[in-house]
């Protein structure tokens, strides 16, 4: 008994004194960190700590963030040599705990922080923890939107008085963002035009905040290095309107020759019919000072382009996800938890019947033709039928109705047409969606039959044709336009990719469209990206996480698309990642997820772009990949984190 006492006590205060080394490491690990900080202060990253709020959001930073982080960080090291269940249960009480925390830093920070949150949120399960994709989804929303005096304020500083720009503005926003807002409005002489004005202060707090993460992160979670720097890369341009009123054009005409796409052109120095109104807003000016504009109405602050009519994948398909939830008598909050719990083949049924969709296009189609044909004859034959009469008038009426009403829902089609002729046009009342068939209507479902091809088209010859890719596509920044066509919108994120990086992306989007895992594998590699066990089926896993199928066997049977991360950083960490490479990859990524959830889930993203690949690299006389089906080895210590996949699954 004194010997097992003894042993207690002494095991009680062996655990005291790891303790207290841990907590000694801790202290350590922080004042690295904040020489980590001086450094780059006297380097100048981040210089615009000295400017107003610079410092206050820094302390900010460590006040709200690093608690949570080194929390985060001390459990990742005290159970690393636990079960997979204590590190799940350990890890299960953090999210617990941070997740309503930090979408409220978020909310309170703004900023960088909300654009960091809505990348979390829009991440789904697996890639990031439930609980935080639930709390911080409320950040996907419209943003809190500028101050009116401030948005006047600063259109006055940039352009002039805006009464002498715009003929009508309108004061309620149609969008806002973590770094600026729109506002319809219409220019001198009548132009339909949209306004960006971007946030007092946007740019500094950017700043500082990415820079506090990039620093933290060197000693906290290099794995994601890559990543932040990237991010930095991405954000370069978003705080100059001018520079993406340049690449907006830039896109524009890239696009060009690609049938139904549609970018908005800036109002610059180069737009045909804004370039009169500019040179007359040059001449001028109630205060006596002539403006230069030398960018049209496109400023630092100030981005000022034609309006596209239509509405974003991303509000029509939250209104498809509101209206389902409805339909089946529950919350929208618990249609969105039901959508976390989404495993792969309930993404299969989801997907949309491209037949069925056809023929209920051609029929509606067909609707509109005939009642639009039996419209106009009615209208003609109207002083026929007064001269002749009440009763052949009835009798008209009656066959008109009978041929009418099947493809109306009419049986009263003499008033109907009373009605339209006599009444002056009014905007109907706006109807809420009962049925998913509400929204359902021939232009939407032309939109939704041809997106895959319309997308991917855009995006293979930009890809590969240009070296220039748009960055940010996410469903908000597509729109599906009121006469038929998709409009790309906000260009202000976009990579450049040069020949040698354009050649190992066609390589690898080869490989994996032909299913050679090998040389998939191989070309993760020539990319720069290395594991720390270096196992070839980690690195083919990786390619087909980028750009196959939601619905491949190879992601299935690691539980779907948003598990993927998870399980291969449980058995083959990545040390280093593809560089420059992430963001395109990452924007595959993200296009098949904004597809499956407009339904399609089949979506593969190295089928779709192979054509565009193979025609690149014959056009730069490269060799194309000798491909064939191939598969590595998968290793014993992978096995129990893999589900059964059902036979005969498809990769397309």
């Amino acid at each position: 008994v004194r010997i097992l006492g003894f042993l207690a006590i002494l095991l009680q205060r062996l655990e005291t004194v790891l303790q207290s080394m841990i907590f000694m490491l801790f202290v350590l690990a922080s004042g690295a960190i904040g020489l980590a900080f001086l450094q780059a202060l006297r380097k100048g990253t981040l210089l615009n700590c000295f400017h107003d709020d610079g410092w206050a959001r820094v302390l900010a930073y460590w006040k709200k963030v690093m608690p949570p982080a080194t929390h985060y960080k001390f459990v990742e090291i005290t159970t690393k040599y636990k079960s997979e269940e204590e590190r799940a249960k350990a890890y299960a009480k953090l999210h617990k705990q941070y997740a309503h925390y930090s979408a409220e830093v978020c909310q309170e920070l703004e900023g960088f922080y909300i654009k960091i949150g809505q990348m979390v949120a829009g991440a789904g399960t697996g890639v990031m923890p439930e609980e935080y994709i639930r709390e911080l989804s409320v950040l996907l929303e419209d943003c809190k939107p500028i101050p009116i005096d401030i948005v006047k304020q600063t259109i006055a500083k940039e352009l002039g008085p805006y009464e002498e720009i715009f003929e009508h503005f309108e004061e309620e926003p149609l969008n806002c963002a973590s770094i600026g807002q729109v506002h319809a409005a219409r220019l001198h002489g009548g132009m339909e035009v949209v306004v960006k004005v971007q946030r007092p202060d946007a740019e500094r707090q950017f700043r500082v905040d990415l820079g506090c993460f990039i620093q933290t992160g060197k000693w906290l979670f290099p794995e994601h290095l890559d990543e932040l720097h990237e991010i930095d890369v991405a954000f370069a341009s978003e705080f100059d309107y001018r520079v993406e009123a340049t690449q907006q054009r830039e896109a524009a005409g890239y696009l060009a020759k690609i049938k139904n796409i549609v970018v908005p052109l800036p109002i610059d120095g180069q737009h045909e019919e804004g370039r009169v109104i500019v040179e007359q807003l040059r001449k001028t000016s109630s205060t006596g000072k002539s403006r230069t504009l030398e960018h049209g109405l496109c400023t630092k602050r100030i981005l000022v382009m034609e309006r596209l009519y239509g509405k974003s994948l991303a509000k029509w398909g939250d209104e498809v996800f509101a209206t389902l939830a409805k339909e089946k008598g529950i919350s929208r909050e618990q249609a969105l938890l039901n959508l976390q719990d989404m495993k792969p083949e309930d993404y299969e049924a989801q997907a949309i019947n491209e037949t069925a969709l056809w023929m209920y296009s051609a029929t509606s189609e067909a609707t509109e033709t005939v009642a639009g044909v039996a419209r106009s004859a009615y209208e003609i034959t109207a002083p026929i039928r007064d001269t002749l009469g009440f009763g052949v008038h009835s009798v008209t009426a009656s066959v008109f109705d009978w041929i009418v009403s099947p493809f109306t829902g009419s049986d009263d089609w003499e008033e109907e047409a009373k009605m339209a002729t006599s009444q002056p046009t009014l905007p109907a009342p706006k109807k809420e969606p009962q049925t998913i068939m509400d929204l359902a209507t021939p232009a939407l479902c032309r939109h939704l039959l041809r997106l895959p091809e319309a997308i991917f088209e855009a995006q293979g010859h930009l890809l590969f044709n240009c070296g220039f890719i748009h960055t940010d596509p996410h469903p908000g920044n597509i729109m599906f336009l009121d006469d038929g066509r998709l409009g790309m919108i906000d260009w202000g994120q976009v990579k450049r990719l040069n020949e040698r990086q354009r050649v190992l992306l066609a390589r690898a989007v080869i490989a994996v469209a032909d299913e050679d895992e090998v040389l998939a594998a191989q070309c993760m590699r020539d990319m720069g990206m290395k594991t720390k066990q270096d196992l070839d089926w980690t690195y083919s896993r990786q390619a087909w996480h980028f750009l196959a199928s939601w619905l491949d066997p190879r992601i299935v049977e690691m539980g779907g698309p948003c598990q993927v991360d998870e399980l291969l950083g449980k058995v083959d960490k990545v040390v280093h990642g593809i560089g420059e490479l992430w963001m395109p990859m990452r924007g595959q990524f993200f296009t098949r997820q904004g597809l499956a959830m407009l339904g399609y889930p089949k979506i593969n993203s190295s089928k779709m772009l192979k054509g565009a690949a193979v025609d690149f690299l014959k056009s730069r006389k490269e060799p194309i990949p000798n491909t064939k089906q191939s598969t590595v080895p998968t290793p014993a210590k992978v096995r129990p984190y893999l589900v059964p996949v059902k036979t005969g699954g498809s990769s397309n």
